[in-house]
């Protein structure tokens, strides 16, 4: 496990990451890693717009975790709002990357895209598929 300050990142992320960057011959893990930058810019944004505080990202080879200060809780709907915002911002990165129009741009945009979907539809104990079917 590698740690700075509030970041944590498992050996199985590293590893994952040394071999794709050994593997990567177009470039298109640093577009990976900007979707997925994007993407935790987006849940942390509004994180703090609602008066969250995020104490600690983890990142593994599935994903990342932010974890939450229990002195700033987020109410319920704001737990929708803050899981919702990762995916919105990869759909928004991904329709202004298609009106680019290049070869580089529409990779970038399928990027975003699959993080969006993996994201909504994954099953885990804090997912955005589970905060949208509390909603409805």
């Amino acid at each position: 496990m590698l740690r700075w300050k509030r970041v944590e990142i498992s050996a199985g992320a590293l590893l994952l990451g040394a071999a794709l960057y050994y593997l990567d011959e177009q470039g298109v893990l640093l577009m990976a890693f900007c979707a997925c930058a994007l993407h935790e810019l987006g849940h942390w944004l509004v994180i703090r717009a609602l008066g969250g505080r995020v104490t600690a990202l983890r990142i593994t080879c599935v994903g990342a975790e932010m974890r939450l200060s229990a002195r700033c809780p987020l109410g319920y709907w704001q737990q929708i709002a803050a899981a919702l915002a990762g995916p919105a911002v990869n759909l928004l990165a991904a329709r202004m990357a298609v009106g680019l129009g290049t070869e580089g741009a529409y990779c970038f945009a399928g990027l975003n895209l699959a993080l969006a979907a993996f994201n909504l539809l994954q099953i885990g104990r804090a997912s955005c598929r589970e905060r949208v079917y509390q909603l409805v």
